[in-house]
């Protein structure tokens, strides 16, 4: 029973010689990771309603627009020179080191605030024109 309970204390408490200091770069990756999911659940929350979905659907198709309307011009009047500039935009966006998808959501969520600064300016501008002074 005494050897549980030393057991035990050894387990909560270890010995001074065991910890060891992290290193900078193990907290600087322990930041990163917390700071990553933080981004991660903001970019989550946001792009969960719906407005915010037809924006970044509307983003993706204008990003993307080179490519398709390119390689629909190659099909319809067969320009080669559109299926060069197709492929290669579609070559640039689809490259490992090109952002697509987060150049787009930060474009998305920067549409967003905009139109949020718009509306809740309307929004004040109409509750200053309907309040009416006390006398």
């Amino acid at each position: 029973m005494e050897n549980e309970v030393e057991n035990k204390v050894e387990i909560e408490n270890p010995p001074a010689q065991n910890v060891r200091k992290k290193s900078w770069f193990n907290n600087f990756i322990r930041w990163m990771k917390l700071k990553l999911k933080k981004l991660w659940r903001y970019i989550k929350s946001e792009i969960t309603d719906v407005k915010t979905f037809i924006i970044f659907a509307i983003v993706v198709a204008v990003v993307y627009s080179p490519v398709w309307l390119c390689y629909i011009l190659y099909f319809v009047f067969k320009w080669k020179w559109c299926f060069v500039v197709a492929s290669s935009c579609l070559a640039f966006w689809a490259g490992p080191f090109t952002p697509f998808f987060p150049l787009c959501i930060a474009i998305t969520l920067g549409i967003k605030k905009i139109m949020r600064k718009i509306f809740q300016k309307k929004a004040e501008k109409l509750a200053a024109e309907n309040v009416e002074p006390v006398e």
